[in-house]
Protein backbone atom coordinates (compact mmCIF):
# COMPACT_ATOMS: atom_id res chain seq x y z
CA UNK A 1 0.00 0.00 0.00
CA UNK A 2 1.03 3.64 -0.69
CA UNK A 3 1.02 6.02 2.09
CA UNK A 4 -1.23 9.00 1.24
CA UNK A 5 -3.46 6.59 -1.31
CA UNK A 6 -7.02 6.67 -0.64
CA UNK A 7 -10.10 5.78 -2.67
CA UNK A 8 -14.09 6.19 -2.46
CA UNK A 9 -16.37 3.42 -1.03
CA UNK A 10 -20.13 4.45 -1.24
CA UNK A 11 -20.69 3.13 -4.49
CA UNK A 12 -18.79 -0.15 -4.43
CA UNK A 13 -21.33 -0.12 -0.97
CA UNK A 14 -24.67 0.83 -2.63
CA UNK A 15 -23.73 -1.44 -5.68
CA UNK A 16 -23.47 -4.47 -3.58
CA UNK A 17 -27.16 -3.52 -2.05
CA UNK A 18 -28.47 -3.64 -5.50
CA UNK A 19 -26.67 -7.04 -6.24
CA UNK A 20 -28.48 -8.37 -3.20
CA UNK A 21 -31.75 -7.43 -4.27
CA UNK A 22 -31.29 -9.50 -7.89
CA UNK A 23 -29.44 -11.90 -6.57
CA UNK A 24 -32.09 -12.74 -4.05
CA UNK A 25 -34.49 -12.92 -6.99
CA UNK A 26 -32.27 -14.96 -8.83
CA UNK A 27 -31.82 -17.61 -6.08
CA UNK A 28 -35.06 -18.39 -5.71
CA UNK A 29 -36.56 -18.13 -9.08
CA UNK A 30 -33.53 -20.26 -10.98
CA UNK A 31 -36.30 -23.49 -10.84
CA UNK A 32 -39.82 -21.41 -11.29
CA UNK A 33 -41.31 -20.82 -14.51
CA UNK A 34 -44.00 -19.48 -13.26
CA UNK A 35 -45.14 -17.45 -9.98
CA UNK A 36 -47.80 -14.35 -9.35
CA UNK A 37 -45.63 -12.78 -6.92
CA UNK A 38 -42.26 -10.25 -7.12
CA UNK A 39 -41.58 -10.27 -3.17
CA UNK A 40 -39.78 -13.39 -2.24
CA UNK A 41 -38.56 -14.25 1.33
CA UNK A 42 -34.69 -13.85 1.23
CA UNK A 43 -32.28 -13.35 4.54
CA UNK A 44 -30.24 -10.91 1.85
CA UNK A 45 -32.45 -8.47 3.55
CA UNK A 46 -30.52 -7.98 6.48
CA UNK A 47 -27.06 -7.42 5.67
CA UNK A 48 -28.63 -4.77 2.94
CA UNK A 49 -30.08 -2.69 4.90
CA UNK A 50 -26.80 -2.46 7.25
CA UNK A 51 -25.17 -2.23 3.66
CA UNK A 52 -27.57 0.27 2.55
CA UNK A 53 -27.01 2.75 5.38
CA UNK A 54 -23.25 2.32 5.44
CA UNK A 55 -23.19 3.51 1.73
CA UNK A 56 -24.60 6.79 2.93
CA UNK A 57 -22.83 7.43 5.67
CA UNK A 58 -19.25 6.83 3.46
CA UNK A 59 -21.03 9.32 1.18
CA UNK A 60 -21.51 12.01 3.30
CA UNK A 61 -17.64 11.90 4.24
CA UNK A 62 -16.66 11.57 0.76
CA UNK A 63 -18.00 14.57 -0.89
CA UNK A 64 -18.58 16.68 2.29
CA UNK A 65 -16.01 16.26 4.94
CA UNK A 66 -13.05 15.05 3.39
CA UNK A 67 -10.23 18.15 2.62
CA UNK A 68 -11.25 19.62 -0.62
CA UNK A 69 -14.80 20.12 0.22
CA UNK A 70 -13.81 22.23 3.14
CA UNK A 71 -11.02 23.80 1.09
CA UNK A 72 -13.65 24.93 -1.63
CA UNK A 73 -16.10 26.12 1.40
CA UNK A 74 -13.85 27.13 4.36
CA UNK A 75 -16.14 29.96 4.96
CA UNK A 76 -19.30 27.61 6.22
CA UNK A 77 -20.05 27.12 9.92
CA UNK A 78 -19.54 23.19 9.89
CA UNK A 79 -15.74 23.55 10.17
CA UNK A 80 -16.22 24.94 13.55
CA UNK A 81 -16.76 22.32 14.78
CA UNK A 82 -14.40 18.96 15.32
CA UNK A 83 -14.41 16.03 13.06
CA UNK A 84 -14.29 14.07 15.79
CA UNK A 85 -17.96 16.00 16.95
CA UNK A 86 -19.58 15.59 13.72
CA UNK A 87 -18.42 11.94 13.22
CA UNK A 88 -20.42 11.36 16.49
CA UNK A 89 -23.47 13.11 15.28
CA UNK A 90 -26.00 10.60 14.93
CA UNK A 91 -26.71 9.98 11.00
CA UNK A 92 -30.08 10.57 10.42
CA UNK A 93 -29.00 14.21 12.45
CA UNK A 94 -26.41 14.51 10.19
CA UNK A 95 -28.28 14.13 6.95
CA UNK A 96 -29.59 17.38 8.06
CA UNK A 97 -27.23 18.83 9.75
CA UNK A 98 -24.69 18.96 7.27
CA UNK A 99 -26.68 20.65 4.07
CA UNK A 100 -27.76 23.13 6.55
CA UNK A 101 -24.37 24.70 7.92
CA UNK A 102 -22.52 24.11 4.25
CA UNK A 103 -25.69 25.47 1.99
CA UNK A 104 -28.30 26.85 4.99
CA UNK A 105 -31.23 24.09 3.55
CA UNK A 106 -31.74 20.89 4.45
CA UNK A 107 -34.12 18.20 3.13
CA UNK A 108 -37.80 18.43 4.70
CA UNK A 109 -37.76 16.11 7.92
CA UNK A 110 -41.49 15.68 7.81
CA UNK A 111 -41.49 14.03 4.22
CA UNK A 112 -39.84 11.65 2.03
CA UNK A 113 -37.24 10.74 1.33
CA UNK A 114 -36.18 11.79 5.06
CA UNK A 115 -38.79 9.65 6.69
CA UNK A 116 -38.03 6.45 5.03
CA UNK A 117 -34.24 7.37 5.83
CA UNK A 118 -34.77 7.87 9.26
CA UNK A 119 -37.02 4.09 9.57
CA UNK A 120 -34.31 2.78 7.04
CA UNK A 121 -31.74 3.85 10.03
CA UNK A 122 -34.01 2.41 12.89
CA UNK A 123 -34.50 -0.90 10.84
CA UNK A 124 -30.19 -1.08 10.26
CA UNK A 125 -30.28 -0.48 14.45
CA UNK A 126 -32.78 -2.92 15.58
CA UNK A 127 -30.77 -5.77 13.52
CA UNK A 128 -26.97 -4.60 14.31
CA UNK A 129 -28.16 -4.50 18.14
CA UNK A 130 -30.74 -7.20 17.65
CA UNK A 131 -32.06 -8.49 21.19
CA UNK A 132 -34.59 -11.19 20.44
CA UNK A 133 -37.19 -9.12 21.61
CA UNK A 134 -40.65 -10.88 20.79
CA UNK A 135 -42.51 -7.07 20.46
CA UNK A 136 -41.86 -6.15 16.91
CA UNK A 137 -40.16 -2.55 15.99
CA UNK A 138 -43.29 0.28 14.66
CA UNK A 139 -41.67 -0.24 11.60
CA UNK A 140 -42.82 -3.85 10.76
CA UNK A 141 -46.50 -2.34 10.47
CA UNK A 142 -45.13 0.08 8.41
CA UNK A 143 -43.76 -2.74 5.91
CA UNK A 144 -46.88 -4.38 6.32
CA UNK A 145 -49.31 -1.49 5.19
CA UNK A 146 -46.86 -0.69 2.38
CA UNK A 147 -46.41 -4.45 1.06
CA UNK A 148 -42.79 -4.46 2.23
CA UNK A 149 -43.76 -7.17 4.39
CA UNK A 150 -46.27 -10.04 4.08
CA UNK A 151 -49.78 -9.91 5.53
CA UNK A 152 -49.91 -11.65 9.07
CA UNK A 153 -51.11 -14.82 8.38
CA UNK A 154 -54.67 -15.82 10.41
CA UNK A 155 -56.30 -18.88 11.32
CA UNK A 156 -59.38 -19.56 12.75
CA UNK A 157 -60.01 -15.62 13.22
CA UNK A 158 -56.08 -15.99 15.39
CA UNK A 159 -53.30 -14.19 13.83
CA UNK A 160 -50.21 -16.71 13.58
CA UNK A 161 -47.10 -14.84 15.13
CA UNK A 162 -43.57 -16.02 14.22
CA UNK A 163 -40.12 -13.83 15.17
CA UNK A 164 -40.45 -10.18 13.40
CA UNK A 165 -37.36 -10.26 12.09
CA UNK A 166 -38.73 -12.47 9.56
CA UNK A 167 -41.35 -9.94 8.65
CA UNK A 168 -38.62 -7.75 7.15
CA UNK A 169 -36.47 -10.50 5.07
CA UNK A 170 -37.92 -10.14 1.56
CA UNK A 171 -36.79 -8.52 -1.45
CA UNK A 172 -38.99 -5.74 -1.82
CA UNK A 173 -37.17 -4.69 1.85
CA UNK A 174 -34.12 -4.83 0.44
CA UNK A 175 -35.14 -2.64 -2.91
CA UNK A 176 -36.88 -0.37 -0.18
CA UNK A 177 -33.50 0.44 1.46
CA UNK A 178 -31.67 0.82 -1.48
CA UNK A 179 -34.05 3.47 -2.98
CA UNK A 180 -34.95 4.66 0.02
CA UNK A 181 -30.67 5.59 0.01
CA UNK A 182 -30.36 6.84 -3.71
CA UNK A 183 -33.97 9.10 -3.24
CA UNK A 184 -31.63 10.32 -0.54
CA UNK A 185 -28.58 11.46 -1.79
CA UNK A 186 -30.46 12.79 -4.75
CA UNK A 187 -32.07 14.91 -2.40
CA UNK A 188 -29.01 16.39 -0.71
CA UNK A 189 -27.87 16.76 -4.78
CA UNK A 190 -29.92 19.11 -5.00
CA UNK A 191 -29.22 21.55 -2.26
CA UNK A 192 -25.63 21.98 -3.23
CA UNK A 193 -25.10 25.05 -5.29
CA UNK A 194 -24.40 24.55 -9.45
CA UNK A 195 -21.24 26.12 -9.47
CA UNK A 196 -20.21 23.93 -6.05
CA UNK A 197 -21.08 21.02 -7.70
CA UNK A 198 -18.57 21.80 -10.53
CA UNK A 199 -15.91 21.67 -7.79
CA UNK A 200 -16.41 18.80 -5.90
CA UNK A 201 -15.35 15.95 -8.21
CA UNK A 202 -16.50 13.04 -5.97
CA UNK A 203 -19.60 14.01 -6.73
CA UNK A 204 -19.27 11.40 -9.82
CA UNK A 205 -19.62 8.72 -7.45
CA UNK A 206 -22.66 9.93 -6.62
CA UNK A 207 -24.04 7.86 -10.35
CA UNK A 208 -23.99 4.63 -8.89
CA UNK A 209 -27.13 5.66 -6.44
CA UNK A 210 -29.50 4.83 -8.49
CA UNK A 211 -33.00 3.78 -7.62
CA UNK A 212 -33.89 0.03 -8.62
CA UNK A 213 -37.07 0.62 -10.69
CA UNK A 214 -40.73 -1.35 -10.88
CA UNK A 215 -40.50 -1.04 -14.88
CA UNK A 216 -36.86 -2.81 -14.22
CA UNK A 217 -37.67 -5.61 -11.86
CA UNK A 218 -40.73 -6.50 -14.13
CA UNK A 219 -37.63 -6.57 -17.21
CA UNK A 220 -35.51 -8.83 -14.69
CA UNK A 221 -38.68 -11.33 -15.23
CA UNK A 222 -39.32 -10.91 -18.50
CA UNK A 223 -36.23 -11.06 -19.53
CA UNK A 224 -36.09 -14.69 -17.80
CA UNK A 225 -39.65 -15.99 -19.50
CA UNK A 226 -41.37 -15.66 -15.91
CA UNK A 227 -44.51 -14.87 -15.46
CA UNK A 228 -45.88 -12.27 -12.58
CA UNK A 229 -49.09 -10.52 -12.20
CA UNK A 230 -47.90 -6.80 -13.02
CA UNK A 231 -50.85 -5.49 -10.86
CA UNK A 232 -49.54 -6.03 -8.03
Amino acid sequence: MVAGISTTISGTLISHARNMYFQSLESYFQEISFTEITNIDTHLSLPAFITSVASIEAWLNEVFLNKLSKSLLKDSSLWIFSNNWIEKVELGNKILLIPQLLFNKTLNKRSHPYQDMAMLIKVRNEIVHYKMSPTPPKFVNEFRNRGISPAPIKHEGKVLCGPWIYDITTSEAIRWAHNTVCATVEELISLIPEDVKQRLPLLKQSSAFKAISTEEVYKWFSDRNIKVNSKK
